[in-house]
């Protein structure tokens, strides 16, 4: 009679003595909270399924609350997988300023200065006589739609919390991809090494936003009762 397989190994990780609650706060600690709460649920929900099965099949309860421990993985390889798709501390407080900045009123307080000059540059711009500085006033009307009006506008349509992140999101993403294609052609004495740098200083900029809004955008498409891991 052949013996049965053995039952293959499982790949340790670095942190052989973590509990659960401690491979939870390594794999989702910085993540922003709602992020850190839906993924802790999901993760003891498949952790005890896991000790379940195990105890099915004859194993010792404390044997099975380890090797289930050990089937989640490295919390570090799966903290870099979360951060993937979903926004950290640091991101949910961006898309936090976003909201604040879209909610406040046109002409209230300190943006009755940015609503002015949002005026005044495209008064400028439509003017004949200011030809002269019309790529300036241009330049300053893109920046004011991109990050005020568009912005004001979007957070006074209904939408729902997850669609309006999002869509603020996006708005801000199109603010600094706009600067990086016009303000080349905007600045005088350009050329190609000039227009070159530049490109690859400000793209820098779009890539904060890009992150953020492809973040919302996967855990919108996300299924119901998938952490992302």
């Amino acid at each position: 009679m052949r013996p049965p397989n053995p039952k293959p190994e499982l790949k340790s990780f670095e942190y052989s003595d973590v509990t659960l609650a401690g491979w939870i706060d390594i794999a989702t600690g910085d993540l922003e909270l709602p992020a850190r709460q839906r993924i802790a649920i999901e993760i003891q929900s498949h952790y005890a399924e896991a000790v379940s099965a195990h105890v099915a099949v004859g194993e010792a309860e404390s044997t099975a609350q380890a090797t289930a421990l050990t089937e989640l993985g490295d919390p570090a390889q799966a903290a870099r997988n979360f951060k993937k798709s979903h926004l950290t501390e640091a991101e949910a407080k961006s898309v936090n300023t976003m909201e604040e900045e879209a909610a406040r009123p046109f002409f209230v307080g300190c943006d009755l200065c940015i609503d002015c000059s949002g005026i005044i540059a495209l008064a400028l711009f439509c003017c004949p006589a200011s030809w002269g500085l019309r790529p300036y006033c241009g330049l300053a009307v893109l920046l004011y739609a991109t990050k005020r009006l568009i912005p004001r506008l979007l957070f006074l349509q209904q939408q729902s919390p997850e669609i309006q992140r999002r869509n603020l999101a996006l708005a801000s993403l199109v603010s600094p991809v706009a600067l990086t294609l016009t303000l080349p052609f905007v600045l005088p004495d350009r050329n190609l090494v000039s227009s070159a740098i530049w490109f690859l200083m400000i793209g820098r900029f779009c890539i904060a936003p890009f992150r953020i809004w492809n973040k919302l955008r996967k855990t919108a498409e996300e299924p119901t009762g998938s952490c992302g891991a």
